[in-house]
């Protein structure tokens, strides 16, 4: 009887030792496996939040659901606020049309089938923008003082400009300022622009 209860207490510290690594390769492959998708789900976030805030996917229906997907992930239901402004016919190539969202004025453009909204108040002088002259290389030009700024992303591109002699001292009045643009899409024969509110 002794000696088949000795036998018995030296398979039992094999057992406990398979147990444990038995236990210890589930919590690994485990922790391996909830790694792997941590770290996919934040690849994902990153791709994510990248194509939500490109402007080349400005007016694009991946754009507008990657900036959906943007507000899930971040818990900001408000993140987004889009606002329908204009039927897509109302805006033939070449044409604008100011609309107001919210308390701003919205410079909406169609340039060469691409779409557009930048605040139609100039950064400088608060002059407004609708008459402006669109350059080739896809900027604004503000027709009274020639200050440029770029559609896609609000850039400077040139700084009170005109007239000639008094420029620089109207340049001091306000320092560079960008101009604020907004994303635009399409959806359903609508034109929707997001406009946060100041």
């Amino acid at each position: 009887m002794m000696q088949g209860q000795s036998g018995l207490y030296l398979v039992y510290p094999k057992i406990i030792l398979f147990s444990v690594k038995i236990g210890f390769n589930v919590r690994f492959y485990s922790f391996s496996i909830s790694l792997a998708i941590a770290l996919s789900g934040k690849l994902c976030e990153l791709l994510t939040f990248t194509l939500a805030d490109s402007p080349v996917l400005k007016g694009d229906r991946t754009g507008h659901y990657c900036g959906k997907l943007k507000a899930d992930i971040l818990g900001e239901e408000n993140l987004m606020s889009w606002t329908k402004v204009l039927a897509v016919e109302a805006l033939s190539p070449g044409t604008r049309q100011v609309v107001k969202v919210g308390n701003r004025k919205i410079l909406v453009l169609n340039h060469e089938n691409q779409l557009y909204a930048v605040d139609n108040t100039c950064p400088h002088l608060k002059l407004p923008l609708k008459s402006g002259k669109i350059t080739e290389n896809g900027a604004i030009v503000c027709s009274f003082h020639r200050s440029a700024f770029d559609l896609r992303t609000g850039e400077v591109k040139d700084w009170c400009s005109w007239p000639p002699g008094v420029s620089k001292v109207l340049s001091l009045v306000s320092q560079p300022k960008t101009l604020p643009v907004f994303p635009v899409r399409v959806e359903e024969g609508s034109i929707w622009v997001d406009v946060q509110e100041e």
